[in-house]
């Protein structure tokens, strides 16, 4: 019958218990949700407040000694060099001071041979500038070993055998010879050095000048003495 349905149709009460308690449990979770605090907002900082960092400040270098220089060249480097030339230049001076008063005195020569107080301080400077123009050249051409420096330290060597072999062994005619060979290396010298350095190359002029004189003397003098008894070697 209609009624038989309808109490068919009505919720038991097992249903309604559990509408109840789902009910209970919303209810519940949005009360949790509303007492909650809320995360404030950032607030945003105004351009014209904003201030920036101050900058950290840089740490000066240590301030390096001023390089003292001689004819454009660090002082250190041209030191070396010039003093080694004329340590080694002065090498041959024994042979000369020995024979200088007295073999050489004795024999013929021209009358423009210099006094024999213009040796010592014409070589002394003319072996400085040659410690000046290598100081220069090795600066400019690189790491040796190179062409520039090589000729100029083969010059150097035959330059400091010359004293032997006039006044030590008194060879007049191998000494001239020996001369030219001195001349013709410095030459070379001059002509490699130009492209590193002008300067350089320049440097070597008066020494080219006086070393062309000392070959013409020495032939003169050769000339002059060819026939004499030589003189005896002192011991």
């Amino acid at each position: 019958s209609f009624a038989g349905r309808a109490r068919r149709r009505r919720p038991s009460a097992m249903s309604r218990l559990a509408v109840c308690l789902v009910a209970l449990a919303a209810v519940r979770s949005h009360a949790q949700a509303a007492e909650a605090p809320r995360p404030r907002a950032k607030q945003p900082v105004a351009a014209s407040t904003a201030r920036p960092l101050p900058a950290k400040a840089a740490t000066p270098a240590p301030a390096r000694p001023p390089v003292r220089m001689v004819c454009g060249q660090p002082l250190a480097p041209t030191a070396f060099w010039v003093l080694g030339c004329v340590a080694a230049g002065a090498s041959g001076t024994p042979f000369v001071v020995t024979q200088l008063k007295d073999w050489y005195a004795k024999l013929d020569k021209p009358s423009w041979n210099p006094p024999n107080g213009v040796f010592a301080p014409t070589w002394t400077f003319l072996y400085a500038t040659l410690g000046v123009a290598a100081a220069r050249a090795a600066r400019l051409a690189g790491p040796f070993p190179n062409k520039p420096i090589g000729l100029f330290l083969g010059a150097f060597a035959a330059n400091v055998l010359w004293p032997p072999i006039f006044f030590g062994l008194h060879k007049l005619w191998l000494g001239a010879f020996w001369n030219v060979l001195v001349l013709a290396s410095g030459v070379a010298t001059a002509a490699s050095f130009w492209p590193v350095s002008r300067g350089a190359a320049l440097l070597l002029g008066p020494y080219l000048g006086w070393v062309t004189f000392a070959t013409a003397l020495n032939f003169d003098i050769a000339r002059r003495n060819t026939g004499a008894p030589p003189a005896p070697v002192a011991k």
